[in-house]
């Protein structure tokens, strides 16, 4: 293993603001992601790091990020 090598992906601990359900997301997701309560999407793919989708009338976020999860080496 490589000294200079870093991690870029993480995990994120979001906020849905429609129903306010919590869940752990990955930052990178290939897939789009939904709330697991309402169904909401929350995230989209982008090819690189995920997006936070937004709600098209309001043009608020559909989530916020409450924590990002870093794991301690």
């Amino acid at each position: 293993m490589s000294k200079g090598r870093r991690v870029r992906s993480r995990f994120l601990y979001v906020q849905c603001n429609h129903c306010n359900n919590k869940q752990v997301i990955f930052g990178c997701a290939k897939t789009k992601v939904n709330c697991l309560a309402c169904n909401t999407p929350l995230l989209i793919s982008t090819g690189g790091k995920a997006l936070l989708t937004k709600n098209p009338v309001t043009k608020l976020p559909n989530a916020h990020i409450l924590e990002i999860l870093d794991r301690s080496l």
